[in-house]
């Protein structure tokens, strides 16, 4: 019934979003504007946008350890519940296969790191202050709640591959 929509080919691998992937989006939406904050729940679409972004480096970290071991990832695909990239086998040795688990994790923990370097860098530089920030700056919750998001799959992942 849904099929899957090419979303592009990074470092040789098909990336696609599967049909029901746009239900979440939509059922987001619909319930921000029913709340009657239109506003916000475009800003909520936004994050998804962007933590599903993060979810396909996610899985690219994942393809990239697999295919040093020569390992093909024949595609990435999303879904609404995440992302899954599909290796054509398993690797040969259960330290390759650790390290292909937690490649994925290493991403998240990267790109949470560069979000909280990035989030001192602009409070060392732009003073709330100087700049007429409040604490409540929709960008600065953005990147909060997108740095969170990032450990959360991190943590999430390891604890799904079964490991410590």
């Amino acid at each position: 019934m849904f099929g899957s929509l090419k979303l592009g080919r990074f470092f040789g691998i098909d990336t696609n979003i599967h049909g029901t992937f746009w239900l979440l989006p939509l059922f987001v939406l619909v319930s921000g504007a029913a709340a009657g904050d239109v506003t916000a729940a475009f800003g909520q679409v936004a994050f998804l946008f962007a933590l599903f972004g993060c979810v396909v480096l996610h899985e690219i970290g994942h393809a990239l350890a697999a295919r040093y071991y020569g390992v093909r990832t024949r595609d990435i695909t999303l879904y609404p519940i995440g992302g899954v990239a599909s290796l054509e086998r398993m690797p040969e040795k259960p330290h390759q296969e650790i390290v292909i688990a937690l490649a994925g994790p290493a991403v998240n923990l990267v790109i949470a790191a560069g979000l909280f370097v990035g989030m001192l860098g602009g409070a060392v530089a732009f003073p709330r202050s100087l700049a007429g920030l409040s604490a409540t700056d929709p960008l600065d919750g953005f990147v909060t709640q997108l740095l969170t998001a990032n450990v959360f799959l991190m943590l999430f992942n390891r604890g799904c591959c079964g490991l410590p």
